[in-house]
């Protein structure tokens, strides 16, 4: 994909007018030019521009066109020079070089000279734009070509014009997870103490430093002082001026930024923004004396992070008189007035815009500036105006293309280059896209075919060699490979991939280090670069050229000077020839730039205490674990050091030997798959969330079922465990190690009796705010008994935790050690837990040892406020799916806003949840979900916030426990769920919405959720509880039969339901993307499992695409031979939907467990009316039965006319458990409602006499028998 991303990132040139308007005889050549430019005519375009120029060589319209029709076709060299003429002629070009600077003109004239692209930047230099922001971009640009050449001294000339401020102390970082630092003021942000010490992101110690070297270019660099460009960083300096004064001040950045004169915030942008320097603006007022400057980076996806800050006039040329330090100054506390000042270029081209609202050449060139900033939602708002007017034209597509890469849209990009290849599949960009989908999917001979027209249309290019070397490796043609890689150096040397490649090539072929090197240095001569100069220096090193590998790095230093890094680097080749104090001389080089990276002080640690500095070496090491408190390899290293004990050391041993020895076999459970002879597990916690585990497990199989369970195992400790042991231990001693692959283990030749060991450990740490807080939970009974299980925890004497032992006692003592306060739970001998029909989870009945050292839920709460929330930030995507789903100028209430967005998202966004795609904690952005049109709970639920939002809707995150009893205990404040709904608030009250839902209403949730652990994710909220099924629409099911008897005693039956709540969800998920014909077939198969002959006559159903709360149907049916006839009775079996049947979960005389049963309906009520044949009656009927139970209660009735018996069963569930103690009772009360329902009908000829049996009271004939 490498081409067609460098193909889908350039720009095609700009211009300054066409029309649209129909061709006509007085048009003109440069008319019909640009006409034949809409319609991607670009050969009939060139003809009519040189027709136009001939008749007038300064036309610069037709400049322009010609400029753009040869950059349609890569024609770099013609396009480029077009363009200069068209720079040239023009009255004000600076507003044109400003747009154009990152498209592939001045790509193209950077890696090509003599094109004359240092003459256009020198002259726009000398004659600089009135605010100066053009010249110092192109000082810049200057100074890289510079760089380029190795003309190091002409391009620190070139830098120093720009007049950046370079002193700075810094700071970081700080949390800035999903950009929630942006908002959240730190310490340092109020107080300037540079010998302070404060706790940065993961609780790491950050303080104040000065750098010892600047970038050349002036920028501050965070990733070149830290081991990360993620969080939020503080870089200040005092600047003094001899006057009060009106200045400006400038700045531009990558990440968002807050800008602060004299503590007085004076320019910010929330958005994480690659920009360019004096990309913001503001004008303030500057006091005489000291004045402090404080620069608030935030970053937290972009993978750079810097900034460059001028304080110059009105004209952008630095202010001269101005003295800087680092050291604390007084400062006065007034505020400035903020004159926030727009772009000039970006406020030329909207002027444009006004003024000639149908000219597309000011939208383009008013987008293509705004991409110089990152500003992709405003570009791409201007390009789908101008495409909605044209959504042929390549140039407007091209730079949607852009928009929809920079905005991560990958589908709308790949939508977009297929219409561009479909449109024109001859232009080069067309034939690298083809090329790369024909190899993608092994179409090899159509790659080959379009390989050929690449290299006609862009013969000798990189484009071409890169395409023609993948295509090359697929065929496995190693001497093409090698041919194309040595002729790709050869035509384009100052490309380090294809010198990179050559030089390997040599290595392979022959020609040895030196040939290798004398390739790179080759390249070097083209393009002096970084990669070329660690390339080259890897060589010599290799080569054990020793002097030429250190002089190289001499000359990457000169040409990088802040480089900590490299100096590593350095650093770790003299160790590898222990050269010591080389060695630590590097290192020590590296940390006057970064002293916040804690590999680095760890390297130091090992250089010194290889040269027997043992005091220094335990300083560094404990330096390292101070910025890095996860740096588990320093807490080592400094443990070996002291000779200090292992942590666990103070912790019980276990002798497995005599454990197996001594161990139960199947004799002694005869019933039981397996035995636990131990579990224990060993937590050692540091620093909050920084632990050592330590796990230890032995267990026996005793038959076949124990096998199967324990033949492949996941360990725990996820993909950072570390496996010391893991065997199958025989009955004679002999082991077989495990077969594994990362924490997965499959334990291999088991026989019953056979032994199973493991020991395992591995290392534990939060990230975020929860870095201070470590929590667990661990099960200490099981479905098989144990002998000894077993949970040991040391901390420091100061670290503060709770726990919580439920169902049931544990043996719990503690001891103070030398290593810290050691707490231990056990339990011994335990029971297998006894297995009972619809038991509730082991999470409810199972005893659980939870420990937290979260002291509230609210810190839980604030975590996730501050990942979650910054997601649902509106975006362009989002404001305009509102427009449409909620057209502006109408009123809407709450409820309508709420139901709308609900029905949108459960309808459009598709539920996923893959990890590459989706983290396990933070959201994807609502306008990403929005757009991908696919999303996980958490994603799907900040889409809903977001555009709820829009309309002045506030709503939460909720945090949810799925499918858990509510018998369950709650647990200590930590992270137990495993889903994300939203919360709101409707006519005052609650209301819940799970997003992933599809058809569950709205007011209701999906049985998973109900009864669940929710925490709402609001600021103030002080704890989790239960969704309650109060909160939520009844689950009611109503249904009445009307059943009709025949006299050939078969049944005709018409059954109207009614449904709603939860429960609706069933029959929409069943049926509602069916045709008839399959819903018909689904119903009748539905009505068969009763009645295997039932003929279905016909069938409606109302509401089953909406979300209404209810759905009803209606059925009509026939049931052959439904009525059983004896000696000219007939008994009819009732019809009820779901009579109480016996269940083996009420076969016990008692429970040890609660009984859980479903909770799909709370209401059911059934009517039945049997219209009675002619000449038959319907006798012992009880017109009234009432059964009372501990949980619920049905109430049937019955009543007669002439011709009409009409029965009614009304059941209530309050809740969908019984408790041990009351399963006596409910099996009572269950049992006389099951044979209630078994009663069935008899009907008998009318007048006849039913002599009621009394049981006991049969007398029997002399001489006969009781039956």
């Amino acid at each position: 994909m490498t081409i067609i991303c460098q193909l889908f990132l350039f720009l095609l040139p700009v211009f300054l007018f066409f029309s649209a308007s129909p061709a006509h005889a007085l048009a003109s050549d440069t008319d019909l030019g640009w006409d034949a430019l809409i319609e991607n005519a670009d050969q009939t375009a060139v003809t009519h521009f040189r027709n136009a120029l001939q008749e007038n060589p300064d036309d610069e319209r037709a400049i322009l066109g010609l400029s753009f029709a040869y950059g349609l076709r890569l024609d770099d060299a013609a396009s480029w020079n077009a363009y200069r003429s068209f720079l040239d002629k023009t009255a004000d070009p600076n507003p044109y070089i400003y747009a154009a600077q990152n498209t592939r003109w001045f790509s193209v004239g950077a890696n090509r000279k003599g094109l004359g692209l240092r003459a256009v930047l020198r002259n726009t230099v000398s004659h600089p734009d009135p605010n100066g922001i053009l010249r110092v971009i192109c000082l810049q640009y200057l100074g890289q070509l510079a760089e380029r050449d190795n003309q190091l001294r002409e391009a620190d000339s070139y830098y120093s014009e720009i007049g950046a401020l370079t002193k700075w102390r810094i700071i970081g970082p700080f949390h800035n997870i999903s950009g929630s630092g942006f908002d959240k003021v730190f310490e340092p942000e109020l107080v300037d103490n540079p010998d302070a010490e404060y706790k940065g992101s993961d609780l790491r110690t950050v303080r104040w430093f000065t750098p010892h070297n600047i970038r050349r270019d002036c920028w501050t660099d965070i990733a070149r002082h830290f081991s990360t460009v993620q969080g939020v960083f503080y870089a200040r300096t005092y600047v003094h001026s001899p006057t009060t004064q009106s200045v400006q001040m400038r700045i531009g950045t990558s990440g968002a930024f807050r800008l602060f004169l004299n503590q007085q915030m004076i320019l910010d942008t929330i958005e994480e923004r690659n920009n360019d320097v004096d990309t913001y603006i503001a004008e303030v007022t500057l006091q005489a004396g000291w004045n402090q400057i404080t620069v608030k980076l935030c970053n937290s996806k972009l993978d750079r992070c810097n900034f460059l800050l001028r304080i110059t006039d009105k004209s952008g040329t630095a202010i001269s008189d101005l003295e800087y330090s680092t050291a604390p100054q007084q400062f006065p506390t007034s505020t400035t007035l903020v004159k926030p000042l727009d772009h000039p270029f970006l406020a030329f081209f909207r002027s444009q815009i006004a003024k000639f609202p149908n000219r597309p050449e000011n939208y383009l060139l008013l987008a293509n500036a705004l991409l110089r900033n990152d500003e992709v939602d405003e570009a791409e708002e201007i390009i789908s105006k101008l495409l909605s007017k044209y959504p042929n034209f390549i140039c407007a597509l091209m730079l949607a293309l852009e928009t929809n890469q920079r905005a991560n849209r990958y589908d709308e990009s790949i939508t977009t280059i297929e219409h561009i290849t479909n449109t024109r599949p001859d232009l080069p960009i067309s034939l690298v896209y083809s090329f790369n989908r024909a190899v993608s999917t092994k179409q090899l001979d159509t790659a080959d075919a379009i390989l050929n027209n690449i290299g006609k249309t862009l013969p000798e290019s990189n484009d071409y060699y890169e395409a023609a070397i993948e295509l090359a490796r697929l065929r496995n043609d190693v001497a093409l490979v090698s041919t194309l890689q040595a002729k790709a150096f050869e035509t384009n040397p100052q490309i380090l991939d294809f010198a990179s490649a050559a030089a390997m090539l040599a290595l392979r072929t022959g020609g040895g280090y030196a040939k290798a090197i004398d390739i790179i240095k080759a390249h070097l001569s083209y393009n002096w670069n970084e990669g070329g100069l660690l390339m080259k220096a890897a060589l010599c090193e290799d080569a054990m050229q020793y002097a030429d590998w250190e002089n190289t790095y001499n000359e990457l230093f000169e040409l990088s000077p802040l480089a900590p890094g490299f100096h590593s680097r350095m650093a770790d080749s003299y160790a590898a020839r222990r050269k010591w104090d080389a060695a630590l001389k590097s290192i020590t080089l590296a940390l006057e730039d970064a002293p916040g990276v804690s590999w680095m002080w760890q390297q130091s640690g090992i250089y010194r205490k290889a040269l027997s500095d043992s005091s220094g070496a335990g300083s560094d090491f404990k330096q390292a674990i101070a910025t890095d408190p996860a740096n588990f390899s320093a807490r080592e290293l400094l443990r070996e050091l002291t000779n200090t004990p292992s942590p666990f050391s103070v912790m019980q041993t276990n002798n497995i030997d005599s454990l197996i020895r001594t161990s139960p076999s199947a004799t002694d459970y005869p019933d039981k798959q397996s035995v636990t002879l131990l579990l224990d597990k060993q937590r050692v916690v540091y620093d909050g969330s920084r632990c050592k585990v330590r796990f230890e497990m032995l267990v026996r199989v005793l038959n076949n079922s124990g096998i199967d369970s324990y033949k492949e195992v996941t360990l725990p400790g996820g993909d950072n465990t570390i496996v010391e042991k893991a065997v199958v231990i025989k009955a004679n001693g002999r082991e077989i190690p495990a077969d594994r692959n990362g924490n997965y283990a499959v334990f291999k030749n088991l026989e019953p009796n056979d032994f199973i060991y493991v020991r395992i450990n591995w290392s534990e740490s939060t990230q975020g705010e929860l870095a201070g807080y470590f929590f667990d939970e661990f099960g200490m009974n099981d479905y098989v008994p144990s002998k000894i299980v077993r949970y040991s925890l040391l901390t420091q004497k100061s670290e503060r935790y709770s726990w919580n032992f439920v169902n049931g006692e544990v043996q719990q003592y503690s001891k103070d050690t030398p290593l810290g306060n050691l707490q231990v739970w056990e339990l011994r001998d335990q029971p297998a837990i006894t297995e009972e029909e619809d038991m509730p989870s082991y999470g409810a009945i199972g005893k659980i040892l939870y420990i937290s050292s979260v002291p509230r839920w609210q810190e839980i709460v604030q975590w996730y406020y501050n990942i979650a929330r910054t997601k649902t930030r509106s975006s362009l995507d989002v404001r305009t799916k509102m427009n449409e789903l909620f057209p502006p100028g109408k009123q809407y209430t709450k409820q309508e806003i709420i139901e709308g967005v609900y029905h949108f998202i459960t309808t459009n966004i598709r539920y996923s949840n893959v990890p590459f795609r989706q983290s396990g904690v933070v959201p994807q952005t609502a306008r990403d979900v929005l757009v991908t049109r696919i999303g996980d709970c958490k994603d799907v639920a900040t889409l809903c916030i977001s555009m709820l939002a829009e309309r002045g809707v506030t709503a939460y995150h909720a945090l949810v426990r799925t499918n858990s009893s509510p018998l369950r205990k709650q647990p200590l404040p930590s992270i137990p769920f495993d889903h994300d709904i939203v919360y709101t608030e409707l006519d005052g009250k609650p209301l819940f919405m799970d997003l992933t839902a599809e058809n569950v209403p709205l007011y209701s949730l999906p049985f998973g959720d109900l009864e669940a652990l929710c925490l709402v994710i609001r600021p103030g909220e002080s704890t989790p509880s239960l969704l309650q099924k109060q909160f939520f629409t009844p689950n009611v099911m109503r249904l009445n039969t009307n059943l009709s008897i025949h006299d050939d005693l078969g049944a005709e039956v018409t059954q109207q339901y009614w449904h709603s709540g939860a429960r609706t969800e069933f029959y929409r998920s069943a049926w509602k993307t069916l045709g008839p014909t399959e819903v018909e077939r689904s119903i009748r198969e539905g009505l068969s499992n009763d009645w295997p002959d039932v003929q279905l006559e016909d069938y409606s159903i109302n509401h089953l695409d909406t979300i209404l709360p209810e759905i009803d149907y209606t059925l009509h049916f026939s049931i052959p031979d439904f009525v059983m006839e004896a000696e000219g009775l007939r008994i009819i079996k009732l019809p009820w939907y779901s009579p109480f049947e016996p269940l083996a979960a009420l076969g016990y005389s008692t429970r040890t467990h609660p009984y859980e049963f479903s909770k799909y309906v709370d209401t059911l009520v059934e009517t039945i009316t049997i219209n009675i044949p002619d000449g038959y009656e319907a006798i012992g009927l009880t017109e009234s039965e009432h059964f009372v139970g501990p949980v619920s209660y049905v109430q049937r009735t019955a009543r007669q006319s002439s011709a009409t018996l009409t029965l009614s069963r009304t059941a209530v569930f309050q809740r969908n458990y019984v408790m041990p103690e009351e399963y006596a009772n409910f099996k009572t009360y269950y049992g006389n409602v099951a044979r209630s329902d078994r009663q069935a009908l008899l009907l008998v000829p009318k007048g006849t006499v039913i002599q009621r049996v009394t049981p006991g009271k049969v007398k029997v004939p002399k001489g006969g028998r009781k039956h």
